[in-house]
């Protein structure tokens, strides 16, 4: 990494005496100010600070954790994913962009072929409120559930999420987590959205690794899952500083040499309590391919990878014949983006 010149210290000192102090973290100027900009939209927000002065301290404080290389969504508290704000704290792995991606895709093809809908007219005198449309789609009465578990869910981003779009009166999701810390950040980001959810997610602490732990049988539709899958040999080379020194190991590193030792519980347990659907993040083309390997070895009839926006592998799929084939359409275009050689990520 190029080291910062004094002059574009001096440039970034004349613009604020804080910039110098983020500058190692963020690289750039622009980046500085866009993160001292975030961090006082939150002390605005979150606080009552009635006088320059207090602010200005809460915001010292703020960039001086940020220039000690803490991650920028646990000094602001939260990071948005897919349109709601997930809460962040120390201890929690925090949301990356391409869980937030594949999330996004997925519920959008949930929608698309497995939510019934119906076709209802909307009164004349009530079209002006819905932009001069007449008619408006809604789930259909007496619509199947649909049963979704999330494993390894961290802040509960995914089931809050799925939570949050899909209809919510056939919508039923559980989520499981070892980590006692987790689970009270699911918690918490799942009571912000109370209002908003008919059925919220059920939280439950299980180590899915146990030999004893299992899932409901026949009655999951899908399984959801970004267990940790970074080889302990990789820690330092795959990893950033930040992430190192600050987010939870428990959360990222596989407990067996190849980083693959999640998988194989979860095609198995998934299949086993008779999923139609599996969806799990990888990390990387080479990991998937592995991965696509060992879920055929479980008894899944079909299995497909997914590319990211940055075009790595970031998501095995599987599925039963007989309805749910469509878990084979990826983000649009991303099949296409996989590499010869793939340049290795740091998370």
């Amino acid at each position: 990494m190029p080291r910062l010149s004094p002059a574009y210290l001096r440039k970034g000192l004349n613009i604020s005496p804080f910039i110098p102090h983020l500058l190692p973290q963020t690289r750039t100027i622009e980046q500085s100010i866009a993160e001292m900009k975030w961090m006082y939209d939150v002390i605005k927000e979150r606080t009552t600070v009635e006088n320059y002065k207090e602010g200005r301290m809460m915001l010292r404080g703020m960039v001086m954790r940020r220039a000690e290389g803490v991650p920028l969504q646990y000094v602001l508290g939260s990071q948005p994913f897919g349109g709601i704000d997930v809460g962040c704290r120390p201890g929690v792995l925090i949301p990356r962009w391409e869980t937030e991606e594949w999330t996004v895709h997925l519920a959008g093809l949930i929608q698309k072929n497995l939510i019934q809908t119906t076709t209802r007219r909307i009164p004349r005198k009530l079209q002006k409120q819905f932009g001069g449309k007449k008619d408006i789609t809604l789930p259909a009465e007496n619509a199947p559930p649909l049963h979704i578990i999330d494993l390894c869910t961290g802040t509960g981003c995914i089931p809050l999420y799925l939570s949050t779009v899909l209809p919510p009166t056939t919508t039923h999701i559980a989520a499981y987590d070892i980590s006692p810390r987790a689970l009270q950040l699911a918690k918490d980001n799942i009571a912000a959205y109370a209002s908003h959810l008919t059925h919220p997610p059920k939280l439950h602490q299980a180590n899915i690794l146990n030999p004893t732990f299992s899932l409901p049988h026949n009655s999951v539709d899908l399984v959801t899952a970004n267990p940790p899958y970074i080889p302990p040999r990789d820690w330092t080379r795959l990893t950033a500083p930040s992430v190192r020194h600050h987010e939870p190991r428990l959360a990222l590193l596989s407990p067996d040499g190849t980083g693959d030792g999640f998988y194989h519980v979860i095609a198995e347990k998934a299949f086993g309590a008779g999923a139609r659907g599996l969806v799990m993040e990888v990390g990387g083309w080479e990991q998937a391919g592995r991965v696509e390997g060992i879920v055929r070895e479980k008894g899944w009839e079909g299995v497909k990878s997914w590319g990211d926006g940055a075009g790595r592998g970031r998501v095995v799929v599987a599925w039963r014949n007989g309805g749910w084939e469509w878990l084979a359409e990826g983000p649009k275009g991303r099949e296409e983006m996989k590499p010869e050689v793939e340049v290795e990520e740091e998370k």
